[in-house]
């Protein structure tokens, strides 16, 4: 049986016994709200069996149990996500974003949720359009092939810039725990290294900077701050062998600090495969950069490092148009019995089928609570906070701060928040040997959860009632979830839980969606859906006990002085067309021959610049019928076709010829 076979056919009895563990995931919680089981006794080993009762009646896929308004098939959640990919890259400001978040907004008021006023928030957005690296003299001169530009890296004119390309000799190298667990350290070795770089002696070079990213980790950086883990008939030896190499992960060095030396532009070397790094978007959380910077894989790097030797002359071209925006921060509401409340969050903006998908859990959620029958109805308020620029690389609005802020008597009534990302998601791993492959499991899942109360009568049982596998339970403060404020900052217990699969921040024209498992998802979502209704019989007092954590915020320099500059507008459905998920028009091809929200079009100054120096620049357009956008909708980004096999993806992909 070849590889392929045997994953699709190990994921397919996975799939049999998730739906299984999660329909037959039922009790009386929601049957009778004012009548709570006690939870199941989940006390005892650190790796889970999976074969608690839990105390739900939600049913997570196929049909509904009776009396019980089934949360989500794997069918509409697959169609769900079909129609967010459909949009495009939903980076901050880009188009799909914006159509996005119009989606979500009908979505949730056709479910019967009131939407309150949205937060709108200016914001710069950088929309890279073309690039190219080319060594213009020597033996080895030619175009380069590039996987991927550096996320909010300075563009250059259609010309680009030149200069001799120049090894970086001595660069740090970290080694992958040390630049996870102290960047500090790696950024002052990193100044250190500029500090000793002869006064004007890489003016105006092209750096050619190896780095080590990813470096190689295990699943050993989540089961060291591990409450409880599940995975049936494994241990944590068999955990620490889980292969958790990321890109996103980094090491990325900020080139604010490489300002000084005066370079014409930076090409950064990686471990990674080209398969695995074309269209990376990383790193996802920088601030903007004042040098053009481009990312290229392990076998043109090594074929880089020995040209530079030379130090031929080399142009390096970065089109990367700077846009102002506005960003819509969403709230939803399905009023209670009782104005305490539980907050459900997410962001909405994202690259692909994964990043960001907690919208649509969001959206099943709500339908699912709204369309309960009396009896069987939440007592507690039901919030939906959506917050837009997770990929921002903005204090605030990159993760729920802004919102907590923004919102101080919703959070005064929480009693719980549950922060929802990345469901779905299949392991790829990018293996020296074997290549860039599917392993056939799901994707390690991590929770970050507050321990005491909300450990032991929420995260825990509703794991167990589940029967997800490799589901990990953590433990704050330590957490990489965008909702890490509301555990910090609000004092709010917690569940917060994330997939970090090795594609997540990928831009790529079918949005990874090969990738996406419904059934994995619709179990996902089932298990928020116990979660919320725990919280919602939980006692609020109890639940702020046993965890020390709760509560103590460390800012950095950026939030500590952090002010909110949102202004409030109407936020409400923009048209009938647009609530329940109506179809795009997507009759019409661009004339690369993609279909609808993937077609193109020549156009704006930019792009005619970019085809007038040779570049492969030409305009998405959305073929899309809208939903009313805000003002001054930002155009559409610049992004070649991938059908051209001389043109990069959008916002990132490669030239003509290899290196």
């Amino acid at each position: 049986m070849a590889d392929g076979d045997s994953s699709a056919t190990r994921r397919t009895l996975v799939r049999g016994a998730l739906l299984a563990a999660a329909t037959a995931s039922i009790g009386a919680s929601l049957t009778r709200r004012s009548a709570a089981a006690p939870p199941a006794d989940t006390d005892g080993t650190r790796t889970g069996t999976g074969t608690g009762t839990g105390t739900s009646t939600v049913a997570a896929g196929g049909a509904a149990t009776a009396g019980v308004v089934a949360v989500a098939t794997p069918e509409r959640l697959r169609a769900d996500v079909r129609r967010m990919v459909d949009c495009g890259p939903r980076l901050p400001g880009w188009p799909g974003h914006d159509e996005w978040c119009t989606w979500l907004t009908d979505e949730l008021a056709a479910a019967g949720l009131r939407i309150e006023p949205c937060e709108e928030y200016t914001y710069d957005s950088y929309q890279p359009a073309d690039f190219a690296l080319e060594i213009l003299d020597g033996p080895g001169a030619g175009p380069v092939e590039v996987a991927t530009s550096y996320v909010r890296s300075a563009g250059t004119s259609a010309q680009g810039v030149t200069g001799p390309l120049v090894l970086a000799k001595g660069f740090p190298m970290p080694g992958p725990l040390e630049a996870l667990l102290d960047p500090g350290a790696v950024t002052a070795a990193i100044r250190a290294w500029v500090a000793a770089v002869p006064a004007g002696s890489l003016h105006g070079a092209v750096l050619l900077v190896d780095l080590p990213t990813p470096g190689r980790l295990t699943a050993n950086v989540f089961t060291a701050i591990s409450a409880y883990l599940q995975w049936d008939g494994h241990d944590e030896a068999d955990w620490a062998r889980i292969d958790y190499t990321r890109l996103w992960l980094g090491l990325w060095p900020d080139l604010n600090d490489f300002a000084v030396l005066g370079l014409a532009g930076v090409v950064f070397t990686t471990a990674a495969s080209r398969p695995a790094l074309r269209g990376n978007y990383s790193p996802h959380t920088t601030r903007p950069q004042p040098l053009p910077a481009l990312v290229v894989d392990r076998e043109v790097g090594a074929r880089l490092r020995e040209r530079a030797a030379a130090r031929p002359r080399t142009r390096l071209t970065l089109i990367s148009p700077v846009r102002r925006t506005r960003l819509r921060q969403i709230t939803a509401v399905l009023p209670g019995e009782s104005d305490e409340c539980v907050i459900v969050n997410t962001h909405t903006d994202g690259q692909n089928a994964f990043e960001e998908n907690g919208g649509v859990a969001a959206v099943a959620l709500a339908r699912h609570f709204a369309a309960l029958p009396p009896g069987q109805r939440l007592r507690r308020t039901l919030v939906f906070a959506l917050y837009p620029g997770h990929m921002s690389g903005r204090v605030g609005i990159e993760n729920s701060r802004a919102w907590i802020l923004r919102h101080p008597d919703l959070v005064r009534r929480a009693v719980g928040a549950v922060s929802i990302e990345h469901l779905g998601a299949t392991e790829w791993i990018d293996d020296p040997v074997r290549g860039y492959h599917a392993t056939g499991e799901n994707e390690l899942y991590a929770i970050w959860t507050t321990q005491g109360p909300t450990l032991d009568t929420i995260a825990k049982p509703a794991l167990v009632a589940s029967g997800l596998q490799r589901h990990a339970l953590l433990k704050p403060p330590l957490q990489i979830t965008p909702g890490a404020p509301f555990h910090k900052l609000a004092g709010v217990p917690h569940v917060s839980g994330i997939a970090g699969p090795s594609y997540l921040v990928v831009v790529s024209p079918d949005g990874e969606l090969e990738k996406f498992d419904a059934d994995l998802a619709a179990a996902q979502v089932g298990f928020y859906a116990d979660v919320v209704g725990r919280f919602d019989t939980a006692d609020r007092a109890a639940l702020r006990t046993g965890d020390p954590t709760l509560g103590q915020d460390t800012p950095t320099a950026e939030e500590r002085t952090y002010r909110d500059e949102a202004t409030t507008a109407r936020c409400a459905p923009a048209t009938a067309s647009g609530a329940r998920g109506a179809a795009a028009d997507t009759d019409s091809e661009g004339p690369l021959g993609l279909p609808g929200p993937w077609g193109y079009a020549a156009g704006t100054v930019a792009g005619a610049a970019a085809l007038a120096a040779g570049g492969f620049a030409v305009l998405r357009t959305r073929r899309h019928r809208r939903t009313t956008p805000p003002d001054d909708a930002s155009p559409s980004p610049i992004s070649p076709g991938p059908d051209d096999p001389s043109a990069p993806d959008s916002p990132s992909g490669s030239t003509s010829d290899s290196a």
